[in-house]
């Protein structure tokens, strides 16, 4: 018997949310590429903008709400692997988890976990990493995301002011894989009013 869904691997349900058109129709461009960072301030609607985009184009989606907790790769396995059930629950077989035989191989282990994940999920689909900067920069997390990026035939979304400095460290290597979605541009814009700068 399954368990009840936990927050983490749960999106929030938008609610009474505005359809942001102009937004969707940004991020349907986007999906071109196999990144999309949403980048803004706390507060700014980055989730918001996730979740009521996922709903108004009902694409199949796993969802993951970063903590602090992933800097430990064993544990950031074992809720991606939770996330994957709730994603795809017919699929039986669990995703495996990281224990210590595979420590020493740990980028053979990611890579091959990635590949088990992406051929579960329906295409398209997107995979959300919501809240990506609570993870610390030295944290071996940032190098195990890498391996996420290796399907052109998926879509990430990477909410963190902290991805510009990923990007010059060398973490996340391949600019053009990258797709930026900046706080500018997810302001909202009302007719007639000053906007916001």
């Amino acid at each position: 018997m399954r368990a009840f869904p936990i927050a983490k691997v749960t999106y929030p349900t938008p609610i009474g949310v505005l359809p942001r058109k102009r937004l969707f129709t940004l991020l349907d461009r986007k999906r071109q590429r196999p990144v999309i960072w949403v980048s803004g301030p706390p507060g700014s609607g980055k989730t918001t903008l996730a979740t009521s985009y996922i709903e108004a184009r009902k694409i199949p989606c796993l969802w993951y709400q970063v903590d602090k907790a992933d800097a430990d790769p064993a544990t950031f396995f074992y809720y991606l692997g939770q996330a994957m059930e709730r994603a795809a629950p017919r699929k039986r077989k669990p995703l495996p988890l990281l224990t210590p035989e595979y420590l020493q191989g740990i980028s053979t282990f990611s890579i091959r976990y990635f590949e088990n994940l992406f051929a579960r999920l329906k295409i398209p689909s997107l995979i959300v990493f919501d809240n990506y900067q609570e993870v610390p920069t030295e944290s071996p997390f940032h190098e195990i995301i890498l391996h996420g990026r290796l399907s052109p035939s998926k879509c990430r979304k990477v909410t963190d002011q902290r991805v510009k400095g990923l990007l010059g460290r060398g973490l996340l290597p391949v600019k053009n894989r990258v797709q930026p979605c900046r706080a500018k541009g997810i302001a909202l814009r009302i007719p007639g009013r000053q906007q916001p700068r």
